[in-house]
């Protein structure tokens, strides 16, 4: 799954057991991400929608599948 959201995109992902890519050219930015990240967040925990990769933009998506 690809997206931009960490509350609807990613979430989804990890409710449906997929891999996700977090791209940070809509909503989410990096620091949305490390706020995710955060020992004192909230939902810092198993539930949290984290990503499995996270890139600046979709082009660095052939990167990850290089060997």
């Amino acid at each position: 799954m690809v997206g931009d959201r960490l509350d609807t995109d990613i979430a989804l992902a990890r409710a449906m057991g997929c891999s996700s890519l977090l791209v940070f050219t809509g909503v989410a930015t990096a620091d949305d991400l490390l706020t995710e990240l955060s020992p004192g967040h909230a939902r810092h925990d198993e539930r949290a929608p984290l990503p499995t990769h996270a890139v600046s933009h979709v082009g660095h998506l052939l990167e990850l599948c290089e060997p």
